[in-house]
């Protein structure tokens, strides 16, 4: 199993990539997910989720093994919400 994450810099009131790239690290070891199966991309511009995306299914059907996506985005909004990760 293969687990890619997609951060979107520009989502967002600021750019917060830098504060959720170490809580996935740690959210994935907690789950038990091996550092070689987990991918962190930061998009650079508009599509490029959707090429990487693109790119690491059609890689992980070649190979044959499975693959989960997720596009994240830290709370920084005044909420009772603010600082948690979501997907």
């Amino acid at each position: 199993m293969r687990t890619l994450f997609l951060l979107n810099p520009a989502a967002g009131k600021q750019d917060c990539t830098a504060q959720l790239i170490p809580q996935i690290e740690a959210a994935a070891r907690r789950a038990g997910l091996a550092p070689e199966e987990v991918t962190i991309h930061v998009t650079e511009y508009a599509g490029h989720a959707r090429k990487l995306a693109r790119t690491a299914a059609q890689q992980a059907a070649a190979e044959g093994v499975p693959l989960r996506i997720y596009t994240c985005l830290l709370y920084t909004s005044p909420s009772p919400r603010d600082g948690l990760l979501s997907r």
